[in-house]
């Protein structure tokens, strides 16, 4: 999923990639698909690719944490065979994660052609050319696991037997230094898309940024690292030390923790009744509610107009006042994952 060709040639390559995809996705979902061509289980191979990338084990739907009620009311056994799901955290983990792993790849696959596209526009590259700007030959996939994440795998699939991970881990890693089983990058491509403009991470107005706290396509994470750039900067220390830091980040949660929702007698989870469990707040891709918009907009208009540190903090509260904004101040969500610092 590199490469693309010019033109409509590479639109139909990744218009091709993504429906494999999606129907890969759908087969595992349904139960069509279980194991892959290399002979690992595609659920949990989704999840463990998704926990590299630093994606959320919840989803508009799966909270990660409910199990179907049928579970309690029939028993585990009839529960799996009467084709009840999720029966556990853990496959509701994983299920969430399919349903991110879907939303990051039609932005992904689709951003990745387009990017190239203009990398050959700029470098007159000819078709023959790598327009590849990202280079995994390095990469050590196994290192971008955490020992979290380790145990979160483990916890989901206990019933999976020993060694899966690893053996997954283990085949990712085998090819590291190969340039024909992974993708280098055209030092030339690097150099077009890093001089691509770009926000950077300077204080010279008042700012703030909400973002929701499982977001498939941007986490959490971006918005931290780079509000925490920002505010390193020299002039927001002397703002800081001053209290008159007119900058703020705010993170948005689900309404209720625990908000898979089932229809009575249902197999699984309905997708409406689960994302008005979430109230519109936490989950997806900028999905905030009307009181959350309001709410930092507000904020924004108090800090434009702020002349004193009562006036600041008295700003910043407005953003804090929504239903389903974390109030913890000092939350932080997993850092971004950084491939090529796995590199040996």
């Amino acid at each position: 999923m590199a490469n693309y060709a010019p033109g409509q040639a590479g639109y139909a390559q990744a218009v091709g990639d993504l429906a494999k995809v999606f129907g890969t996705i759908n087969a595992v979902a349904s139960g069509e698909a279980t194991v892959s061509a290399a002979g690992f289980p595609i659920g949990q191979a989704n999840l463990l690719a998704g926990l590299m990338a630093g994606l959320p084990t919840k989803s508009g739907t799966y909270d990660g944490v409910s199990v179907n009620p049928a579970v309690g009311e029939l028993g585990l056994g009839a529960a799996l065979a009467g084709g009840y799901s999720p029966v556990s955290a853990g496959q509701n983990s994983a299920a969430a994660m399919l349903q991110n792993v879907a939303a990051a790849a039609a932005l992904g696959i689709m951003g990745r052609y387009e990017l190239e596209q203009r990398v050959r526009t700029i470098g007159g590259f000819a078709p023959t050319d790598n327009a590849n700007f990202n280079n995994n030959v390095p990469v050590v996939y196994s290192d971008l696991l955490s020992q979290e994440q380790r145990f979160e795998f483990e916890s989901t699939f206990a019933a999976a037997g020993p060694g899966v991970l690893d053996a997954m881990l283990n085949k990712l890693d085998a090819s590291v230094g190969s340039d024909t089983a992974r993708f280098p990058a055209n030092p030339a491509a690097v150099a077009i898309v890093e001089a691509l403009p770009a926000a950077t991470a300077t204080y010279d107005k008042p700012a703030v940024f909400i973002t929701t706290t499982y977001d498939p396509i941007t986490p959490a994470g971006n918005q931290f690292e780079f509000f925490e750039r920002m505010t390193d900067t020299k002039k927001a220390q002397r703002a800081d030390d001053k209290g008159m830091l007119k900058a703020v980040e705010y993170f948005t949660v689900p309404l209720d923790p625990e908000y898979t929702q089932f229809e009575p007698g249902a197999t699984g989870p309905s997708a409406t009744l689960s994302a008005l469990a979430t109230g519109g707040s936490g989950v997806g891709h900028c999905t905030f509610t009307t009181d959350q918009l309001v709410g930092a907009v507000g904020a924004l208009a108090g800090l434009i107009d702020a002349d004193t540190k009562k006036e600041v903090r008295a700003a910043k509260r407005v953003g804090y006042q929504p239903a389903g904004v974390n109030r913890d101040r000092l939350f932080a969500p997993p850092l971004l994952k950084r491939p090529l610092a796995t590199a040996n």
